[in-house]
């Protein structure tokens, strides 16, 4: 496997990519049984395009992925799931670069949306899988659940709180926060804008698809922990939607020289958290 500085195509290209993905909107959630809805692949497809000078979205209309360049390869957030390996794949070379530096995948949790496609490209790309421990007894259980078929990666590499993996100039952080899944990983990189670099976190299972006053308490302390570990300046959530990654990327097509950032949104980050303690508090009072 190859680890190379990848190659990066005119900045014209990516901006046509750009500008096209940003007409569109995040798909609603209403859809998620429908096996027909989320296996359209021509109807959940987007181009990628660039958010950070080292962070593209390579991702779906619903679901998140995001590819992280580094002086020594590539690594990927999230692995969707199939039928949009191949989709996948294309979104990196419409950016430039060859899947087969892809060095490490990164699963935020072990569900089929996120972790479906990483059995796939550890066979193809021969990158390494990495996943909370607790997951990927998940994974393998929820391979073979209602429609959602697939055949998972062969367990990898398992890391917890506060340990670190570096590929090249980037080092990622990484953050157990169980609660939507017992080994939910939000993912600490940092993201480059020019001379400035930021502090960007993908958190690892954000839904309250679950019950129980003991569970709702993991998920709320480990949305405290993420709270006493910030501040953190960009929030790329692994489902679009929860981030307003595309009405986001809409207003940086139109950024001119000097102009903030508009991924850059300490006080949204932080109403972001604040609003996941406040939907376990609801959800609790619900489950005395």
């Amino acid at each position: 496997m190859k680890h190379g500085r990848s190659r990066v195509v005119p900045a014209l290209v990516a901006s046509l990519a750009l500008a096209v993905a940003c007409c569109t909107v995040a798909a609603p959630r209403d859809n998620i049984h429908d096996w027909a809805w989320l296996s359209d692949v021509e109807a959940r497809r987007r181009p990628p395009f660039r958010i950070f000078d080292n962070v593209a979205y390579v991702g779906l209309d619903w679901v998140s992925c995001y590819l992280i360049e580094t002086s020594a390869g590539l690594i990927l957030i999230d692995a969707l799931y199939e039928p949009y390996t191949e989709t996948l794949l294309d979104n990196i070379r419409a950016l430039g670069h060859d899947p087969a530096d892809v060095a490490y995948v990164i699963v935020t949790h072990g569900h089929w949306d996120h972790a479906g496609g990483a059995g796939t490209l550890q066979e193809k790309l021969g990158a390494r899988i990495v996943m909370g421990a607790a997951d990927w007894d998940l994974v393998d259980r929820d391979s073979s659940s209602g429609n959602t078929h697939f055949t998972p990666a062969r367990e990898d590499l398992a890391l917890g709180d506060r340990e670190t993996l570096t590929l090249g100039d980037t080092t990622l952080t990484f953050h157990l926060t169980p609660g939507h899944t017992e080994g939910s990983l939000s993912v600490e990189f940092p993201a480059r804008d020019g001379e400035t670099t930021w502090r960007a976190l993908t958190y690892g299972g954000v839904g309250i698809n679950f019950s129980g006053p003991e569970r709702l308490k993991t998920y709320s302390d480990s949305v405290h922990r993420i709270m006493a570990r910030g501040p953190f300046d960009v929030s790329l959530t692994n489902h679009p939607g929860m981030a307003r990654v595309f009405p986001r990327a809409r207003d940086l097509t139109a950024r001119g020289p000097g102009e903030p950032h508009p991924f850059v949104d300490r006080p949204a980050m932080a109403d972001f958290l604040e609003q996941r303690l406040e939907a376990a508090r609801q959800a609790l009072a619900g489950n005395p």
